[in-house]
């Protein structure tokens, strides 16, 4: 008890009277992951101190390691290294996040600070809880993936002889062998030579393979033969006796010691057969390697290409930084700044340092700055005045942007280039500041779509599939659709919605104009100036295709020798079209009535009675724009009615009567029109007459005989659509267009 108090009042005393313990600090430098000139050890019991004399390490051997020792107060020392007056910090976060001790400070998210006691050493690894990694000394390796890789292997002495074998096995390796045919001993070799061995400067060496036998060694032995410089060809390894067997592969290593500097390297398996026929086998090799075996070797960068390459260095110990250059144009930013920034995980998202600010020598725009960064893909983005903004690249990459591949589209999106790369970038796009932007309009024509919806929108790549933000807009009631926006060349993916998504399209993949990512089908639209997108259906790569279902009544008089009477209502308030002429000819005879007025119109064409002729009837739309052309051949014939249906596109039927001339006009009369079904007739028909209902298609949906000329129609259960109605007795047939609205 007495010493523990004489201990404990030690200690209060040296804390009460302010003692201090030089504390040596060590911490390996070599397998640091940033560019440096200083390295400084810092902590709260130096008010985390910048760059002062006292806390500067040293490497004065050279060895990577840094040295500093530092008088401290007694008790726990927390401390953490950094670089350059705080040009960057070790950050350790992620060593205890994943189950590192050497951080005990910490919160695991924002800070993780070292700790140890006052008047002990440390050593240890710059950023890492963990050792730097031995530097790798694998001086050859020889695999057989595939036939070419037995290649370097050739056959020497007996090996050229028919009896002797060297083939690929499809497992992954080479297998040798030879079968005497002479009485007398035979010597199968296959050798691998290169007279480019770097050894980088290392004594001892190590050659070491995977062996299996295929056949029985009979009468043969099996010998390795390796030539290094300094020490000739050295054959003193029997392998037939080192326990090779057909069942299992045996892992076999050799040391050699006393290489010296050179670079020739020989290997050889030689197969000396006995002096009998038949004697022989062959084995399978595979994994050939040959590595350092300790002493010998300078650590270091040995890419000439890197920033800190080491031409003494003959061991690549993974240290080399190569320049990267970060050039981005400020002209377009859309923010106002002092200074901007390169930023990212190579530095913990570091904010404003000397080391990463960009500038522009020459006033172009163009701010610049160069970084050595540790070989692999950097990811990066630009900030401004020490984060005071940052730009923002989701809204591209929403857009089909490509310029920042680490993002999940929604909170964040990073750019990326390998170390050593030069960029081109522009503050927040992924395009250009000078790209121009183009006027593209998109149509729509909803006229066939049966659901119910209020307003459409396009939906893409450039407004991040947003919803409603791009409305489309039907300013003359004709259905079709029309949006207009500002793109920049390019391709994009788009699909037509409406009313924020309550409703989209489900598009054919594989159709003209689709592209399928994903598993999504979407439009694809590439644009290089100023685009009006052709008019195109709702889930539909074409325009729609109207059936047209004006009413039209041909009459002709006596044997058909009468002039033919044409009339009827020519505009389809469906879909807006007319006829805009009706010609018939026989190839010889030609008559044309001409409807381009597209008002109800009359008017008589001459054919002659029993001719062979076509009727071919030319579909336009308000402003004379040819929409639809059918032509189709007809006999005239007495007393038979024809019923015409377009091409797939019903129209309505016409009738061909060779009775008596009717009049003109037209005695029907329905309404209302559109209807939920409920469809009042008046006509001068006389009684009784038939009603006959058809759909689009052709075909009669409904069939009632009337009594009155003034009566009450009821299909309100037929679907919504358009339909003709027909109204026939002995002597008289009339039509008219009918839609049905619930």
């Amino acid at each position: 008890m007495k010493q523990i108090s004489t201990l404990l009042f030690v200690l209060i005393g040296a804390v009460m009277y302010g003692q201090t313990l030089t504390t040596t600090f060590n911490v390996d430098m070599s397998c640091a992951d940033v560019s440096f000139s200083n390295v400084y050890v810092t902590g709260p019991w130096c008010g985390w101190c910048n760059a002062q004399p006292y806390n500067l390490m040293s490497d004065v051997d050279g060895d990577g390691i840094y040295t500093v020792a530092v008088d401290v107060a007694v008790g726990p020392v927390e401390y953490k290294y950094m670089v350059d007056d705080w040009a960057s910090q070790e950050n350790l976060v992620d060593d205890m996040q994943n189950g590192g001790t050497c951080a005990p400070v910490t919160d695991y998210a924002n800070y993780a600070n070292r700790l140890t006691d006052a008047g002990a050493t440390t050593n240890d690894v710059y950023g890492s809880c963990t050792a730097c990694p031995t530097p790798s000394c694998d001086l050859l390796t020889l695999p057989f993936g595939d036939a070419s890789t037995i290649m370097p292997w050739t056959p020497a002495a007996d090996a050229v002889l028919p009896e002797a074998s060297q083939t690929w096995d499809p497992s992954g390796a080479m297998i040798i062998g030879g079968s005497n045919t002479t009485t007398n001993g035979r010597a199968y070799v296959y050798q691998f030579l290169t007279n480019t061995m770097n050894y980088n400067n290392a004594s001892s060496v190590d050659v070491a393979f995977d062996i299996k036998v295929v056949s029985p060694l009979v009468g043969a032995a099996l010998h390795l033969q390796n030539e290094f410089p300094g020490l000739g060809t050295v054959n003193n390894f029997d392998l037939q006796n080192a326990g090779i067997n057909s069942s299992t592969w045996t892992h076999l290593s050799y040391t050699f010691n006393g290489v010296t500097s050179g670079t020739l390297f020989r290997m050889q398996f030689n197969m000396a057969a006995g002096a009998f026929v038949g004697a022989g086998g062959s084995v399978m090799i595979d994994n050939v390697t040959v590595t350092c075996n300790g002493g010998g070797g300078v650590a270091g960068c040995t890419d000439a290409a890197a920033a800190n390459y080491n031409a003494a260095a003959t061991i690549d110990d993974g240290s080399c930084l190569y320049t990267t250059t970060f050039n981005v144009d400020m002209s377009c930013a859309g923010v106002t700044f002092t200074n901007p920034y390169i930023t990212g995980p190579w530095c913990g998202w570091c904010g404003a340092q000397p080391y990463n600010v960009l500038t522009d020598a020459d006033g172009d725009g163009i701010y610049t700055v160069s970084v050595d960064l540790a070989a692999g893909t950097i990811e990066y983005k630009y900030m401004v005045d020490d984060w005071a903004s940052q730009e923002n690249l989701i809204d591209d990459m929403q857009n089909g942007g490509t310029c920042a591949p680490v993002t999940d589209y929604a909170n964040y999106a990073n750019r990326t280039t390998p170390a050593g790369s030069t960029t081109n970038d522009a503050y927040g796009k992924c395009g250009s500041c000078d790209a121009p932007y183009y006027s593209v309009t998109f149509q729509l024509d909803m006229s066939q779509y049966a659901g119910t919806f209020t307003t459409p929108e396009v939906n893409g790549t450039f407004d991040g599939w947003c919803g409603n933000c791009f409305p489309m807009t039907d300013a003359n009631g004709d259905n079709i659709w029309e949006a207009t926006t500002q793109l920049q060349a390019g391709t994009y993916e788009f699909k037509f919605s409406y009313d924020s998504w309550a409703g989209q399209e489900t598009l054919t993949e594989g159709s003209a104009c689709t592209i399928t990512t994903n598993g999504f089908t979407n439009r694809l639209l590439t644009i290089t100036g100023d685009t009006i997108l052709s008019k195109v259906c709702w889930e539909s790569c074409t325009a729609c295709e109207y059936p047209f279902v004006g009413n039209f009544s041909f009459f002709a008089g006596g044997k058909c020798n009468f002039p033919w009477l044409v009339s009827g209502v020519v505009i389809d308030p469906g879909t807006g079209l007319g006829v805009a002429d009706v010609i018939w000819s026989n190839g010889g005879t030609m008559d044309t009535l001409d409807f381009n007025s597209f008002d109800p119109l009359s008017g008589f064409i001459s054919p002659a009675y029993g001719s062979n002729y076509f009727v071919t009837i030319t579909i336009a739309d308000l402003s004379g724009a040819i929409q639809f052309t059918y032509t189709y051949p007809m006999e005239l014939i007495d007393g038979v009615f024809y019923d015409i249906t377009f091409a797939g596109s019903p129209m309505s039927p016409f009738y061909f009567d060779c009775g008596a001339v009717e009049e003109l006009t037209s005695s029907l009369n329905v309404f209302p029109n559109p209807s939920n079904g409920n469809i009042q007739i008046v006509s001068s028909f006389a009684n009784p007459y038939t009603v006959s209902v058809i759909d689009v298609n052709g075909r009669v949906v409904y069939v009632e005989k009337l009594f009155s000329s003034n009566a009450m129609l009821k299909v309100g259960h037929l679907a919504e659509g358009v339909y003709q109605l027909r109204l026939s007795n002995d002597s008289k047939i009339e039509s008219s267009t009918i839609i049905i609205k619930h």
